[in-house]
């Protein structure tokens, strides 16, 4: 019994060593775009989006009702860029699902990233689901708009009626 348990350890230490992470690309691609939306189900609750094309040109812009907006212009640095890039890459985002959503849930909120690479596009829409790799994605692309805009990037008080 000892020796069987012995043999598990050892074969599980063996495989663990054989995952690696892919090897990412020392450069960002050229054609390197992101959009990124995340917001309420309800549109009077608000939600963001983000556009950031492959010179490095951002509009961050959080919404609210039909006529409450704000937006925010800013410029992202290719090594700013490369970190949302090597993200995907790291998390499989190119071989995710195209759509998550867990159907029982009825108010929530949804997430949505687009990112263009090296001639390839891909979406990935999350609604009222949690996804792990896309969230590492969300959470470079959030704390990089929470860097240019500030603390308050999230809030909607300075949309308030």
């Amino acid at each position: 019994m000892k020796e069987i348990a012995l043999i598990s350890i050892a074969l599980l230490v063996l495989f663990a060593g054989c995952v690696q992470q892919p090897e990412l690309p020392a450069e960002l691609p050229e054609d390197f775009e992101v959009e990124y939306g995340s917001g309420a189900m309800h549109l009077d609750w608000g939600y963001y989006t983000l556009k950031i094309d492959s010179g490095g040109s951002a509009v961050f812009e959080k919404l609210r009702g039909v006529d409450s907006s704000k937006r925010y212009s800013f410029s992202v640095s290719e090594p700013e860029r490369k970190k949302i890039y090597d993200s995907a890459m790291v998390n499989g985002f190119f071989s995710l699902n195209d759509n998550y959503e867990d159907l029982f849930v009825m108010d929530g909120g949804w997430s949505k990233i687009t990112i263009r690479a090296n001639g390839k596009s891909k979406t990935v829409n999350l609604q009222n689901y949690y996804l792990d790799s896309f969230e590492k994605v969300e959470t470079e692309i959030s704390t990089l708009i929470l860097s240019k805009v500030g603390e308050e990037a999230f809030s909607f008080t300075d949309l308030a009626d």
